[in-house]
């Protein structure tokens, strides 16, 4: 995710930690344009943190993402330094 975005507190790893969410949530995410959502996702899929899942529902367009295992222990990693980082202060 964008460093403005984490900065901001507009985005939180929290809210990928039970995957898989849809992109439709996504959309209140101040993180800019589609675009910008698609090249960050594009980026975490390249590093093999999240599994994207393209379908249609109907008419409509539907992406599944999802933390990988080794997104999940990316994620838990720095879950747990930030708590030190937290419990230090």
């Amino acid at each position: 995710m964008a460093r403005s975005a984490w900065r901001s507190g507009r985005s939180s790893p929290a809210y990928c930690a039970s995957p898989p969410w849809a992109s439709g949530p996504l959309d209140h995410l101040a993180l800019g344009h589609r675009r910008n959502l698609s090249v960050h996702l594009r980026k975490l899929e390249e590093a093999g943190y999240v599994a994207i899942e393209k379908s249609f529902g109907g008419r409509k367009p539907r992406t599944r993402i999802s933390l990988t295992e080794h997104g999940r222990t990316a994620f838990d990693f720095n879950l747990d330094a930030i708590g030190k980082l937290v419990e230090s202060r």
